[in-house]
């Protein structure tokens, strides 16, 4: 079954927010040295904080019925500043304002899910600039170079 795109009628108003969660192993050793690895391939899970204020109730009705529809069921969305989308359920709670005679104002939180379907992330090489110094990172996590 093809995945629904979330393309609203109208934005998110600003400010939007967006949280990311690692899940990372921690082996604790009796000396008080660790060791840490990243849990799994999709180990960065992120969750968008989105409102929409001073929309009309056929929008927040619109947009509701989306949410309903969405709560375990996967769809599409391109967060802010990115080209490519999402996989994303909607948490298991939004809330819904009246905000006057026929306005309404929704937040709700996007969580990013992945699927055994989904394809495995590219370890390719990418660079990062971090205090005018260079930081070499393979998006797998095993490799961490200054130059």
């Amino acid at each position: 079954m093809a995945l629904l795109t979330f393309n609203p009628q109208v934005n998110p108003s600003y400010p939007a927010e967006r949280s990311t969660q690692a899940k990372v192993n921690i082996v604790q050793f009796g000396d008080g040295y660790n060791q840490r690895s990243t849990d799994g391939l999709n180990y960065l899970t992120d969750r968008w904080m989105l409102t929409w204020e001073t929309i009309t109730a056929a929008q927040a009705r619109t947009l509701d019925a989306f949410f309903r529809a969405h709560v375990a069921t996967a769809f599409l969305w391109t967060p802010f500043d990115e080209t490519v989308a999402r996989k994303f359920i909607v948490d298991g709670s939004w809330r819904f304002g009246f905000t006057g005679p026929t306005t309404r104002s929704l937040s709700v939180t996007f969580i990013e899910v992945f699927d055994a379907t989904d394809p495995v992330p590219t370890t390719d090489t990418f660079l990062v600039n971090v205090a005018n110094d260079r930081l070499l990172v393979n998006s797998g996590g095993d490799r961490l170079l200054w130059s």
